[in-house]
């Protein structure tokens, strides 16, 4: 007969959108520094750099130019959808980030638009109404080494600047874009393709 040991595990719950979820762990605390220490958004600024570089040679063929041009699209929609599933985590999960970014799927979506709208998403903070002003006023909220009047500035400048990004992120051929690339570049680059067109682009594909 051996003797056990007792395993204590705390419990988060949170929400993904309007999906109830259960983070168990024995030390919440250090998962979460786990994980937030470990995020590299300089990855994003690396792609950046790589592939511009090879924008700006005139030297590079048309072909390795329209591959970087793509990789850049690829890596802006790539970074627009971690930032609002990190911002969905602040939102609804800020005892648990690591269970949230784990488990999101394409609930970030209706998150962006109910904070876009204005519309009833579960948080953990007491918001009087949702939408980016608030979000960037609840983001911003520890930085108290600025004075008053440039703490509004911030707040402005970043609430406009998510809600275009959310505009970005949420625009239909965006997505339709991103996916094709992401699933294996099955559709030809190049040019612009109407919304119907690029649907029926992607069922001649699935069927091959």
């Amino acid at each position: 007969m051996t003797n056990g040991t007792n395993i204590s595990l705390e419990n988060i719950p949170f929400m993904i959108d309007e999906t109830p979820f259960n983070f168990f762990s024995p030390d919440v605390q250090q998962e979460n520094l786990r994980f937030l220490e470990g995020l590299r958004p300089a990855y994003f600024g690396y792609l950046s750099r790589t592939h511009g570089a090879v924008l700006a040679d005139d030297s590079a063929s048309p072909a390795d130019r329209q591959f970087a041009a793509t990789a850049l699209r690829n890596a802006h929609a790539q970074a627009l959808e971690t930032f609002f599933a990190l911002i969905g985590a602040a939102l609804q999960a800020p005892e648990a980030p690591v269970a949230y970014m784990l488990k999101y799927r394409d609930e970030i979506g209706k998150v962006v638009d109910k904070i876009s709208t204005g519309g009833d998403l579960k948080t953990r903070w007491p918001l009087a109404t949702l939408n980016w002003q608030q979000v960037a006023e609840l983001i911003l909220l520890s930085h108290s080494d600025i004075t008053e009047e440039q703490r509004a500035m911030n707040v402005q400048g970043f609430a406009d600047l998510w809600r275009r990004l959310a505009h970005d992120f949420r625009d239909e051929s965006r997505s339709l874009e991103h996916n094709s690339i992401k699933h294996g570049l099955r559709l030809r680059m190049g040019g612009c393709l109407s919304k119907s067109a690029f649907r029926k682009a992607q069922e001649r594909n699935l069927r091959r």
